[in-house]
């Protein structure tokens, strides 16, 4: 305080939102000692876990506590931090953070996956810089906190990622990306770039997470305009949200893209292969944002879009994708 009780810091000048001495005895009861902490109340209501905003700006000590007393009332509980970067070696405020070296988080949101899927389907990136910063997450992070990373495409955030693909020029003025809506056109590319993307976020290890309206082809730039109401009105029931489902469902059905292994590769053509190993059986997903390229079919096709079959050969068009469940692979 400043001037009891009217005048205080608040976090970058936000009123609401009063900035706290974490280290405050009084404090850490309130949110995480106490016998009805605001920690403990939520957990012993069927609360499964919580996710820090902006994790940087809270200390180390006080995430660890607030982790320990978590698993103490329920070892099962997730504690996910905001962490926009890679988070094994993050610098903040110039300390080197400890977020897994102690165990303080359990995972983080999973950004750097959604900068580098956007920036393959764009066609900004061949496949090899995906697959080259999906590796190092795996190399840097403990297996443990790779597989339940938070994997996203939009967030109250971002710009939502049907908007993210547009294929038109972003407007200069504010207002007009306040209320501006693609055409038909526009929106058809979008679409198709967007199943390409959504493919690949559910073909990844972790927890694939839909930020609300996404699944009905919600567009909106950046924050506010991102965190428009569910637009019940206007919901592409037709394609967006049946995909949606069946990529879903997919995933929920194969343990190998649940729990397997990873291995990725690209020729940096414009195509990725995302194959998952788990107890002889391998899914290879194939995701395609180019020209025509040709696959030898290895097995069972479980999905597929823009693709095509030719006897043994799987024709794959330009942002067209296929999973297949390979039994005898002696990759497995």
């Amino acid at each position: 305080f400043q001037s009891y009780p009217d005048r205080y810091t608040a976090w970058w000048g936000i009123r609401t939102l009063p900035c706290v001495r974490e280290s405050d005895e009084g404090f850490l009861r309130y949110i995480i000692d106490g016998e009805d902490s605001v920690v403990a109340h939520w957990l012993s209501v069927g609360v499964d876990g919580f996710r820090l905003d902006v994790a940087d700006e809270l200390p180390d000590e006080f995430i660890l506590r607030l982790r320990q007393r978590m698993k103490k009332i329920n070892p099962k509980a997730l504690l996910i931090g905001e962490v926009w970067e890679d988070a094994s070696n993050k610098i903040s405020y110039g300390v080197r953070r400890s977020y897994f070296t102690r165990g303080e988080l359990d995972s983080v949101m999973n950004y750097p996956l959604r900068d580098r899927i956007i920036d393959f389907v764009l066609g900004k990136d061949g496949g090899r810089n995906f697959c080259q910063a999906m590796m190092e997450l795996c190399e840097n992070y403990p297996p443990e906190v790779f597989c339940c990373l938070m994997n996203f495409l939009s967030t109250h955030d971002t710009v939502r990622i049907l908007t993210a693909l547009s294929p038109l020029e972003v407007p200069a003025d504010r207002a007009v990306r306040s209320r501006f809506r693609m055409g038909a056109e526009a929106r058809g590319i979008a679409k198709e770039r967007y199943f390409c993307a959504l493919f690949l976020q559910f073909a990844l290890p972790g927890m694939p997470c839909l930020y609300y309206g996404d699944e009905i082809g919600m567009e909106g730039y950046e924050d506010p305009f991102c965190r428009g109401y569910f637009e019940w009105e206007r919901v592409d029931r037709s394609e967006i949200r049946p995909t949606v489902c069946e990529i879903s469902r997919l995933r929920a059905r194969e343990e190998a893209l649940q729990s397997g292994d990873l291995s990725l590769d690209s020729e940096d053509d414009g195509a990725v292969t995302v194959s998952r190993n788990f107890r002889g059986e391998r899914i290879r997903c194939v995701v395609n944002v180019r020209g025509t390229k040709r696959y030898l079919a290895r097995g069972e096709i479980l999905f597929s879009r823009n693709v095509t079959r030719s006897e043994n050969t799987l024709i794959v068009e330009a942002n067209g994708f296929f999973a297949e469940k390979i039994t005898s692979d002696p990759l497995c």
